[in-house]
C-alpha cells in the first residue's frame, strides 16, 4: 500500500504528538518494508531520524489545522491508499485520523479560549475520516459520546518511545546526589493537578529534604495558581522542579525513582504512566477511567481531588516492589501492535473498495 503521513509535528510541538508522529512512521516502516510511504513537513525544518525510504513532501502553510488541508492534494497527485493525519482529519477515500483527545469537549475549563477555538477544528473536522483511532478504549467512548456522528473509532493504544528505551541512561545534574526521591511527570497545567499534589506533600510522612518530589515537565496552557502554603515545601527542597529533561535524564529518573506519582484529572492515556512500569518504577495515579483500563492490576489509586488521598498512596507506595502484572502492562503496549492495528484496519477498507 502506499500511505501518506501528516508529520507536521515531527520537528516540534506538544511532546506526546511529536512522539506519536516519529513512532508510528519509524515502526510503519520497520513493520511493513514494502509499503511506499510519504510524509508531510514543515518546509525549512531539518528532518532527522525520519526513514530513508520515506518520500517527503513539504509545506509553508500553518499551523496545523490550516497544514493538513494540503494533504488531499498530496493524496491526488501521488496516488495514496490512506492518508493518516494527527487530530484533523481529511476529506480523502479511506483516510485515517488519530485522534489524541477530546478532553476539550468534556471538560472545557481545563483549556483558554484562544485553544478551545482552536481545538474545536478537531470535532468539526471529524466526519471526514472513514477511520478515526485513539489510544483507549476509555478516550474511544469519550469520543463517541461527544461526536456520535462519528461512528469508526477504534482504540490501538500507544507503546513507549524508542528513544527512551534505546537510550543510554544519565543522571540530571540535580539528582546525582539523591539516594530516594519521588517522581512526577508531564506539562505543567491545571489538568496535571499538581497543587493537589503539592498540597499532599505538607502531611507527607515519606517525603521531606532528603526524600523530596522531582517534577519534570514545562509550563503549557492553563496553569494552576500555586497554593501558597506550598512555597515552604519549595524554598526547603522538598519539591524540586527539574523543567525539561533529556531522554537519558528521564529514564534514569524513572530507574532510580521510588515511585512515579501521576494525579492528571483525566488524560486520553497517559505515557508517563507506562513508561514507568517499563523501567521498574511502582505507579500511584488518579482513580479515572481511563487509568483503571490500563493499570488496574498494577498501580495504587487515589482520589485525584483529595490531597490526603494523594498522600496516603504517596506514603504506601514509595519503594514498594513492581508485580508481574507490571510488566505485562508494559510488554502488552507496543508500537508494533498499535501499527498493526491501523494497517489492518486501513487494509480491509482498501480491499473492500477495489
Amino acid at each position: 500500500m502506499k500511505i501518506l503521513f501528516d508529520a507536521y509535528w515531527w520537528h516540534d510541538g506538544p511532546p506526546s504528538g511529536r512522539m506519536v508522529v516519529q513512532e508510528l512512521i519509524q515502526e510503519w516502516a520497520s513493520s511493513f518494508p514494502e509499503d511506499s510511504l510519504i510524509a508531510l513537513v514543515r518546509e525549512g525544518k531539518p528532518v532527522t531520524g525520519m526513514p530513508e525510504q520515506v518520500e517527503l513532501v513539504s509545506t509553508k502553510l500553518r499551523p496545523h489545522a490550516i497544514a493538513t488541508r494540503k494533504l488531499k492534494s498530496i493524496a491526488r497527485k501521488h496516488g495514496v491508499n490512506s492518508v493518516i493525519s494527527q487530530n484533523f482529519a481529511v476529506n480523502t477515500s479511506n483516510s485515517a485520523v488519530f485522534v489524541h483527545d477530546v478532553l476539550f469537549q468534556s471538560n472545557p475549563e481545563y483549556f483558554t479560549p484562544l485553544e478551545r477555538a482552536y481545538l474545536a477544528v478537531i470535532s468539526k473536522r471529524l466526519p471526514d475520516a472513514t477511520h478515526v483511532f485513539t489510544s483507549s478504549v476509555s478516550e474511544s467512548e469519550r469520543i463517541r459520546k461527544y461526536n456520535p456522528h462519528v461512528t469508526s473509532i477504534q482504540p490501538v493504544g500507544l507503546g513507549v518511545g524508542t528513544g527512551l528505551q534505546e537510550v543510554i541512561a544519565e543522571p540530571p545534574v540535580a539528582a546525582r546526589a539523591l539516594s530516594h526521591f519521588v517522581l512526577t511527570v508531564g506539562r505543567l497545567n491545571v489538568r496535571k493537578n499538581l497543587n493537589k499534589v503539592f498540597t499532599a506533600l505538607i502531611t507527607s510522612q515519606k517525603v521531606s529534604p532528603s526524600f523530596p518530589l522531582l517534577v519534570v515537565g514545562e509550563a503549557d496552557g492553563k496553569a494552576h495558581v500555586l497554593d501558597p502554603a506550598v512555597q515552604h515545601l519549595i524554598d526547603n527542597g522538598t519539591i524540586r522542579f527539574l523543567g525539561s529533561v533529556s531522554n537519558a535524564e528521564l529514564r534514569w529518573l524513572y530507574e532510580h525513582s521510588s515511585l512515579l506519582i501521576f494525579a492528571s484529572l483525566d488524560e486520553g492515556f497517559g505515557l508517563p504512566p507506562l513508561e514507568a512500569l517499563h523501567f521498574g518504577c511502582p505507579i500511584a495515579v488518579s482513580d479515572i477511567p481511563v487509568f483503571r483500563e490500563l493499570y488496574e492490576d498494577a498501580a495504587n489509586f487515589f482520589d485525584p481531588t483529595d490531597s490526603v488521598s494523594i498522600g496516603r498512596a504517596i506514603d504506601s507506595s514509595a519503594g514498594s516492589d513492581v508485580g508481574s502484572s507490571s510488566l505485562r502492562i508494559a510488554a502488552h503496549n507496543s508500537w508494533a501492535r498499535t501499527v498493526l492495528e491501523m494497517r489492518n484496519a486501513i487494509e480491509r477498507k482498501y480491499i473492500n473498495v477495489r
